[in-house]
């Protein structure tokens, strides 16, 4: 005989528990696969997401090198370039072309006498 009480039934010795319950029980078990799922989707987000900060960091790091080269390089292009200047405004310098024709090509003025001391 069959007895009917609360969720459960029972039956003999045997007790079964009721539709509702074993609906429950189920759905537990889907609820915690779908967390698991949930769960392993996050985690593998983050690791995409660490990963390509990683990348992105490094290739910050990177281009941050290679400004800081530029940036001397650009600094040292810039003393060249004044130092050129420089340079240009000697040789429009009458008395500069002067001395350098004196010293490197031996001239003289008319009328000069060159002395040669020996070593």
């Amino acid at each position: 005989m069959a007895r009917r009480s609360n969720n459960y039934h029972r039956i003999g010795n045997v007790t079964y528990i009721a539709r509702a319950e074993q609906k429950a029980a189920q759905n537990k078990k889907g609820r915690r696969k779908q967390d698991l799922f949930l769960n392993i989707f996050f985690l593998v987000f983050v690791s995409f997401a660490c990963f390509f900060f990683s990348l992105q960091y490094f290739q910050r790091q990177e281009a941050k090198g290679e400004l800081n080269r530029l940036k001397e390089q650009l600094a040292k292009l810039e003393e060249e370039t004044s130092q050129l200047e420089r340079e240009y405004e000697l040789l429009h310098d009458a008395q500069y072309q002067e001395m350098q024709a004196r010293k490197h090509l031996g001239m003289v003025r008319p009328g000069e006498i060159i002395f040669f001391v020996g070593e």
